[in-house]
């Protein structure tokens, strides 16, 4: 669960396919329910405070090494800042997600490890669209609206 709700009284509902953790009656989280004993599944959105506050965790904590592509965890141990960057790095892949992290960080050229600082510079610049292009243009007849204009009393 959120870590934000350590220490705190929760209620827990299991259903069928999911369990539910509530707080003062609000759903603060829902997990698909995973059958079998001894069965752990992490979300690295509930984790991402706690690894703030302790950075030098962030390569051995599980919610990490269970969510997060191998492809990002390279980077982050390539990145200069090291461990507060790569917690840096997965606050973006969590706010914006990992998908669009990585397309920003393979639409840069190649040769040099792109940093958090130039990954936050592209967030607001939308990726390259891609065309759409047509074989035939498209006929469109113009519509004769006086009649109507005529019936309700426009015209």
């Amino acid at each position: 669960m959120p870590t934000r709700y350590l220490r705190k009284e929760v209620t827990v509902k299991g259903y069928a396919n999911s369990i539910s953790i509530l707080n003062a009656g609000q759903v603060i989280a829902t997990y698909p329910r995973i059958y079998g004993s001894g069965k752990t599944q992490y979300q690295l959105e509930h984790y991402i405070d706690l690894l703030e506050r302790k950075p030098r965790s962030v390569f051995q904590a599980k919610p990490v090494k269970e969510n997060v592509t191998q492809e990002l965890l390279e980077w982050g141990r390539r990145l200069p800042g090291g461990n507060k960057e790569m917690v840096k790095l997965l606050r973006l892949c969590v706010d914006y997600g990992e998908e669009y992290i990585l397309a920003i960080k393979h639409s840069l050229p190649g040769g040099i490890v792109p940093t958090v600082d130039m990954i936050r510079s592209y967030l607001h610049e939308s990726l390259p669209a891609h065309d759409i292009h047509l074989e035939k243009e498209i006929a469109v007849t113009p519509t004769d609206l006086t009649k109507y204009d005529k019936r309700f009393g426009v015209a």
